[in-house]
């Protein structure tokens, strides 16, 4: 699936809180869905929340100092831990899926400065397999 394919099937996906699929899905859930399907890789659980150094501990994602295709953007920053993410289209443009526990929401594209200014934090990584 080509990444213009899987953004016009998600787009719009109700946001269901540790949902991954293509009825309803998060934030993470749709990172999980967009690699599997676009990437071909299978990232699972990745532990997201064990920054150190610029990398996820054991997992193959590295911080970038912008935005790249396909690459993660992480917002939402709740002292060092993220508690948002999305999927960079290019370097001005975040496909993401926003809600929260209370306040429904859906997958949804916005510009990476606008979540820059909502969430004050962001930071870009890419999948750099070993």
């Amino acid at each position: 699936m080509t990444q213009d394919e899987f953004v016009n099937k998600v787009i719009g996906v109700p946001w269901v809180r540790f949902a991954h699929s293509f009825e309803s899905m998060d934030c993470y859930g749709l990172v999980m869905l967009y690699y599997q399907h676009v990437v071909n890789v299978d990232i699972g659980e990745m532990p997201i929340r064990d920054i150190k150094d610029g990398a996820f501990e054991s997992s193959p994602l590295w911080k970038k100092s912008q935005a790249a295709v396909g690459g993660l953007v992480f917002t939402a920053y709740r002292g060092d831990i993220p508690h948002h993410c999305g999927i960079a289209l290019n370097d001005e443009y975040v496909l993401h899926a926003a809600g929260n526990s209370q306040a429904y929401g859906s997958v949804k594209i916005d510009r990476i400065a606008a979540l820059k200014r909502l969430y004050g934090k962001i930071e870009f990584y890419a999948y750099c397999p070993e």
